[in-house]
Order: structure tokens, then sequence, then C-alpha cells
């Protein structure tokens, strides 16, 4: 187990390529328990991104006070990050669209993220809506749709990842497309396109099933 003073040490060499369970470790203060250190060493930083304060919690040596702090920085990072997508150019093309979520290349379990964008299809935020089981996504449309009002997005663009890197659609990949597609009809939002991404990403409208 690495000392507080060799993962700040590593962490100032490596910068943004450390782990996450390192900038973690720093945050907390202390060298973590090693139930906790071997949890965490397996999440992604995006799957850290994710966890509330109750899931923090729940590791061994986290308090109060250090699940507040994380999340202060988990939140600071989400907030540079919408500040870099709004100085992005309009999402006018499936591979513009691609990039936005190559985050979710690689991850163990299947997410789904939600780009929301203006009139102008630029970003306003990316939101990650749900995350499954290795085989199934199940994030029902009013997730989605509860967040687009409440920011008051134009468009949306959604996204979810294959573990498998197989990046073709299902049934119910498509199934979910359509019922999501719907309901933004009926509010006035449209579903731009499905970001299917695996070990590479596909455009659900630039192949035809939109």
């Amino acid at each position: 187990m690495k000392t507080i003073d060799k993962v700040r040490e590593e962490l100032v060499f490596y910068g943004e390529e450390a782990s996450a369970v390192d900038f973690i470790t720093v945050l907390v203060g202390k060298t973590l328990a090693n139930s906790t250190y071997q949890a965490l060493n397996k999440m992604t930083l995006h799957e850290v991104s994710n966890l509330s304060k109750v899931d923090l919690l729940a590791f061994e040596g986290i308090g109060q006070v250090a699940a507040e702090r994380i999340l202060a920085a988990i939140n600071l990072g989400k907030s540079l990050r919408a500040e870099r997508f709004k100085s992005l150019d309009s999402i006018t093309s499936s591979e513009r669209a691609k990039t936005v979520f190559n985050h979710l290349k690689g991850l163990e379990q299947e997410h789904v993220d939600v780009a929301y964008l203006d009139t102008k299809n630029q970003i306003i935020s990316v939101k990650n809506i749900f995350k499954g089981s290795l085989n199934s996504s199940v994030a029902h449309p009013r997730e989605i749709f509860k967040h687009a009002v409440k920011i008051s997005a134009a468009r949306i663009i959604i996204a979810h990842n294959h573990p498998s890197g197989n990046p073709e659609p299902s049934s119910a990949d498509l199934s979910f497309t359509t019922r999501v597609k719907e309901a933004g009809e009926l509010l006035g939002i449209d579903l731009l396109d499905h970001i299917i991404v695996g070990n590479h990403s596909m455009s659900l409208n630039e192949s035809g099933y939109m």
C-alpha cells in the first residue's frame, strides 16, 4: 500500500494520467484502508464521478468530511468540463458527436449519457443518466427529458456503450431509441442521434436506423 506522501509525489509527476484512487487518496488526506483502495482502484474516473455521498460513505475510512471534499472536487471537475463543452463549435456532424462520448469507451458496465444542446446545437450539458449491468440498459426517457426541460435544451444526443466492444445496435437499443424520439416529439425536443460506443463508435442516425 502506498503512503500518502508517495501518492502526492506521483500525482505531481503523472498529473492527469494519475488514477482515480490516487486523486481520492489526496483528497481524503490519508492512506486509504486496503479494502477501499482495492475497490476504488478498479474504478475509472468516470465511474468515480458518478458516486453519491451515500456511495462514498460506504467505503471504509471515508467519513462525512472526506465524502463532502470528494464530491466538491467531482462537481468542480464537472463544472469545468461543462465550460469546456460550451466553448465547442456547434455539433454539425455525427463524427463530431462521437467525440463527445469517447469517455464511454472501455467501461465494464453500460452507461447511458446524454448531450443537451441549445438551438444552435451547442452543448449545454453532458449528463450520465444511467449505469447498469453488462448486458442491459433500461434508462427511462423521463429521466432524460426531466433534465432537458430543467435546462431548456432544444435538442439531445444520447449515447451508451457496449462493454463487449461490438457497437452494432440490439433490438432493445432500437426500441429504446424509438421511445426516446417519440417522447421528444411530444415535448418539442429533437433527438438528433444515438451513438453506440464500442471498439469504435456507431451513429444510428448516420447508419440509417433513425
